[in-house]
């Protein structure tokens, strides 16, 4: 049997994607804190594919709140997350 193991990590660098054309990332929140699930002795390998990110597609110029979304393994679960949404400011890119 198994030894399944419960750990909190912390996200440094929150993932984006799907930015708007003409809209560039002025800033996003950081400390993201998940709780993670899994197999002991394949946590640390699956806990390398697992990311964390924002979908900027519905996203606006100014302030947004968007929710944190993940992509893992199934050898992990994802118990939680906190916060749960992130603000995240996005600015017309300027033109050079």
């Amino acid at each position: 049997i198994e030894k399944i193991i419960t750990r909190e990590i912390s996200v440094e660098n929150l993932e984006y994607r799907n930015l708007p054309e003409g809209l560039e990332l002025d800033s996003i929140q950081s400390n993201i804190k998940g709780t993670l699930r899994g197999i002991e002795s394949r946590f640390q390998d699956a806990l390398r594919a697992v990311s964390f990110y924002v979908d900027l597609a519905n996203a606006v110029e100014g302030d947004n709140s968007l929710n944190v979304l993940w992509e893992a393994p199934e050898e992990i679960a994802i118990l939680d997350i906190a916060p749960k949404q992130v603000g995240v400011v996005l600015k017309k890119k300027s033109v050079e």
